[in-house]
């Protein structure tokens, strides 16, 4: 998503990556921003486990804790209220609407799944 939205201008400088997350996109998201020094701000129920807010604190991602009530689509209401209120400032990546998020694992995820080790039967 981070790679498509560079090459098609959307995630520039100066923009800012947002989206919501219960954690390993967001913790992807962080740690991209923080290798390529693009800030990252997500949405996320207060109520992620310690080590992922240990991750995202450690990659400097910015996170407005949620409602832990209302599960993801808390983070994900949180994402779009402040993308509408600025979306000149962030790039809203929207894993679950973006097409480059599912054609990104068909187009690597899948491969690797989709090959097996070699059969072994088993030995008594």
């Amino acid at each position: 998503m981070i790679q498509d939205a560079r090459g098609r201008g959307l995630l520039v400088p100066g923009k800012t990556v947002l989206d919501a997350s219960s954690g390993n996109t967001g913790i992807a998201f962080a740690m991209l921003g923080a290798a390529l020094g693009f800030p990252v701000r997500l949405a996320m129920p207060a109520n992620v486990s310690p080590e992922r807010k240990r991750m995202l604190r450690a990659y400097g991602a910015m996170v407005d804790w949620t409602n832990p009530d209302l599960g993801s689509d808390g983070a994900i209401r949180r994402a779009r209220e402040l993308a509408g209120n600025d979306p000149d400032r962030f790039y809203y990546a929207d894993q679950y609407s973006n097409d480059a998020n599912w054609l990104a694992h068909y187009r690597t995820t899948a491969l690797r799944s989709g090959s097996s080790p070699p059969a072994r039967s088993p030995t008594l």
